[in-house]
């Protein structure tokens, strides 16, 4: 377009070195008056005639050529650019969720781990204090069937702790997920019914 206006404007307003207004020219005439003006004018009045007009077009040509063929390529390349960006930010978000569920996960555990500690610490505690009862009862007399009802209950209350510290030891805590089991669950619950009732005796 920049070359055709260029061409056009010449030949409208341009005129041939012997003075003729090239819009009155046509054909090859017309075409070589155009190109020796955009040449400077004819090699005879020491412009670069016909040969520099075709250069001086041509670069007319290149140069918007080049502006669209890099616009062009620039597109393409901030296209791909934003396709990647786009990408990444859906991995960033999927990791950043897989990050969030992981953090819940762990909260969970923790909240279930200190839940068996703190249990079997008050256990702890409250066998300490029945096993040193039941030791001197036992140094006493160690036949369980003169033992008088609270005697009788005291090694009932030894019993049920040392059975369900057991049952907690022996419960594992995580499956093969990572995640809490069912099972440690039940037997906190059923240790914490326990220990209000121990605490009652």
């Amino acid at each position: 377009l920049v070359a055709f206006g260029a061409a056009k404007g010449v030949m409208l307003l341009g005129a041939a070195s012997t003075g003729t207004a090239i819009s009155s020219l046509s054909g090859v005439a017309a075409t070589n008056a155009t190109l020796a003006w955009l040449g400077g004018g004819t090699l005879a009045s020491g412009g670069f005639g016909v040969a520099g007009g075709m250069v001086v077009l041509s670069a007319g040509i290149a140069a918007p050529a080049a502006l669209l063929g890099g616009g062009f390529i620039a597109d393409k390349l901030m296209k791909g650019r934003l396709a990647d960006a786009k990408t990444n930010l859906e991995k960033a978000q999927a990791a950043a969720a897989a990050m969030d569920a992981a953090r819940q996960a762990a909260w969970v555990i923790a909240r279930n781990v200190d839940e068996e500690h703190r249990v079997l610490e008050e256990l702890d505690e409250l066998f300490v204090d029945t096993e040193k009862s039941l030791e001197l009862l036992v140094a006493a007399n160690n036949d369980f069937a003169t033992y008088i009802s609270e005697q009788q209950q005291l090694v009932g209350i030894n019993c049920a702790l040392a059975k369900t510290v057991k049952n907690i030891m022996e419960t594992p805590v995580f499956d093969e997920n990572g995640e809490i089991t069912k099972e440690v669950v039940a037997v906190l619950h059923s240790a914490k019914e326990q220990l209000v009732k121990l605490s009652d005796m």
